[in-house]
């Protein structure tokens, strides 16, 4: 890969990163599906350029995902099988795009993902999330994904902050 694609790929998961961290601090189900979903997009064209297939098709499942989260008050898509469905298409994807058994970090930590924002409550959206952060970290680190690394550190900051202050208040 030529080094200034590399660090252009680089610049843009760095606003893809600005957007999910400041998701994770909102109190609101739908801003937090906005914010990862631009977010989302901004990781969608770093993972192209870095060439990584599992981490970009992972990101086209997630913006499809909060595609029809964000609508889930309509009854197409209020359906409770639609988690089960991206966890499916993740893992057909995982199988389309086989890089090596470190591709199965994602696809957990966006199937977890998915059953999680399918709540309502952002306490237990957090929970969820805090597991499949967890899961990404690898894989980030294996495709030197420096942005995806600090966002999932970020993220796991914004969550646990959250978890802290958000859902604790009585504490």
């Amino acid at each position: 890969m030529h080094l200034t694609l590399f660090w252009i790929a680089q610049g843009i998961g760095t606003i893809g990163l600005a957007c999910t961290a400041i998701a994770f601090l909102s109190r609101s189900r739908l801003r937090l599906l906005v914010l990862q979903q631009i977010g989302s997009v901004f990781f969608l064209a770093h993972f192209l350029l870095l060439a990584t297939q599992i981490g970009a098709t992972m990101n086209s499942v997630i913006i499809l995902r909060n595609f029809v989260y964000e609508r889930k008050n309509k009854a197409w898509a209020s359906h409770a099988l639609w988690p089960y469905l991206f966890a499916i298409l993740s893992a057909v994807f995982l199988l389309v795009t086989w890089q090596g058994a470190m591709g199965l970090f994602p696809v957990m930590g966006v199937s977890i993902a998915s059953f999680g924002l399918w709540r309502d409550k952002t306490a237990t959206i957090r929970r969820f999330l805090l597991v499949s952060t967890l899961l990404w970290i690898p894989y980030l680190v294996s495709v030197h994904s420096y942005p995806g690394i600090i966002n999932q550190l970020v993220i796991l900051a914004s969550i646990i902050f959250g978890i802290a202050h958000m859902d604790h208040k009585s504490s």
